[in-house]
């Protein structure tokens, strides 16, 4: 058959093996014992299916993320290493709906089983739009809207379901045998395959657990995963408390950490005080210096959370005597983690009548989540101001309810810049 006939040929077979899939398969010996046609039919099907749920997929901001910051090369293997195990997955399939055949009593040659799984496909040429469409209703974010994928989603699973249907037609007709153990094969290859499927699960999960190392650190954040930069907690060797704010983009302030903040950008430090580990991760858009802090802690606010920068220019001598002292805390803990405040530092701390920044803060799954936006131009003469890169400015975040206890560094002093570790400003990526 030439390709230009084909996409009749194939609307022919989709149409019949849906409306009357008896008929269809008895009408099918006739096709000899050609394995392409029905392997072209279902490749063709799977690819129609896939595209458009991968373009429903790409409905969310939240997915372009994902895959922009994955990149192509990663993106590419990936999609590589799943066509192979798709692959894998359908020799698997085809072979044990065979073998459960014959174990019903079947006599139905190997590439009879092989045409009735390619053709019971036909149903994803419709799939795909039920698949669609409920990626789209619920992309909306509206209760309203997001109650019509339930009958869309009704629809994708009898589309599916259909599939198994068409199966026990076709494995009756090309075997000879009743639909009954036509049904029944089919109920013995699904459950034959789930068991290889499950096995396989657990090898892998025993493999990882015995293979990689124990990490008894606390990551908190599904979307801040990526590795640290570093690793913080002598709290005798203050050179190491330092850490680069690259430039980024622009995270949304609402204590909810999502792909959307790509905090992936920024560095990720941790560092363990008063007994706790502590997440921090830094990053800047050439207005705004971001910090995100994440924790486990009981959900009662019992935390004074504040940041301290000192300025001198673009380098740090770690005195308090000049430049600039600028200070961001929550004000006393029984305000509650959203109470934000703005200081500066005159001969004693004073809380600015002009607050400049921003925090919002949220509790899930034994975890506090803190975000910080500290701007860089505010126009305040006692906030920090970057304009030349780098610039280095003294940095500590201290937990002030209880004599402000040190947690990066863990023995920083709100009084003695010199225990406090270093922020460098660069207006380059993180590479």
């Amino acid at each position: 058959m030439d390709l230009k006939s084909y996409p009749k040929e194939y609307a022919r077979i989709t149409l019949a093996s849906i409306k009357t899939p008896a008929e269809f398969f008895q009408g099918m010996s006739g096709e000899g014992r050609g394995y392409l046609k029905p392997l072209a039919y279902m490749l063709v099907s799977g690819i129609i299916y896939n595209i458009g749920i991968f373009l429903g997929f790409f409905v969310y901001p939240e997915s372009i993320s994902l895959f922009s910051s994955a990149g192509f090369f990663l993106t590419a293997v990936l999609s590589f290493l799943l066509i192979i195990f798709s692959i894998i997955q359908t020799c698997l399939y085809i072979g044990l709906m065979h073998l459960a055949v014959l174990i019903v009593g079947g006599k139905a040659k190997f590439n009879d089983t092989f045409k009735v799984v390619c053709y019971s496909f036909s149903p994803l040429n419709f799939a795909w739009i039920f698949g669609f469409g409920t990626f789209l209703a619920i992309s909306f974010k509206n209760m309203a809207v997001m109650l019509v994928s339930l009958p869309l989603m009704m629809a994708l699973f009898v589309c599916l379901l259909y599939i198994y249907y068409i199966e026990v037609i076709g494995l009756s007709v090309t075997s000879g045998i009743t639909r009954l153990r036509a049904f029944a094969a089919v109920l013995i290859q699904l459950f034959i395959y789930t068991m290889i499927v499950f096995i396989l699960l657990m090898v892998l999960v025993l493999f990882f657990m015995f293979t990689q190392p124990i990490n008894y650190s606390y990551s908190p954040a599904p979307y801040n995963t990526q590795s640290y930069g570093k690793y913080s907690t002598d709290i005798r060797n203050y050179e190491i408390y330092n850490t680069t704010v690259y430039a980024g983009s622009t995270p949304q302030i609402d204590g909810i950490v999502d792909t959307r903040d790509a905090w992936y950008e920024g560095e990720k430090i941790y560092t363990i005080a008063r007994g706790k580990n502590y997440n921090i991760t830094t990053k800047h858009d050439f207005e705004n210096i971001y910090i995100l802090m994440e924790w486990e802690g009981p959900p009662e606010w019992e935390d004074m959370m504040a940041l301290y920068f000192e300025q001198d220019g673009s380098t740090q001598d770690f005195t308090l005597t000049s430049g600039l002292a600028d200070n961001y805390y929550q004000g006393h803990y029984k305000y509650g983690p959203d109470s934000f405040r703005d200081a500066h530092y005159d001969s004693g701390y004073t809380v600015s009548e002009v607050q400049n920044g921003n925090l919002k803060s949220s509790y899930t799954d034994g975890s506090w989540k803190l975000e910080w936006q500290i701007p860089m131009k505010s126009g305040d003469e006692f906030d920090i101001y970057i304009d030349t890169y780098p610039t280095q400015v003294g940095f500590s975040i201290l937990n002030d309810r209880n004599g402000a206890s040190g947690i990066w560094p863990p023995s920083a002093d709100m009084y003695d810049p010199k225990t406090w570790g270093s922020m460098t400003i660069v207006d380059g990526k993180k590479i």
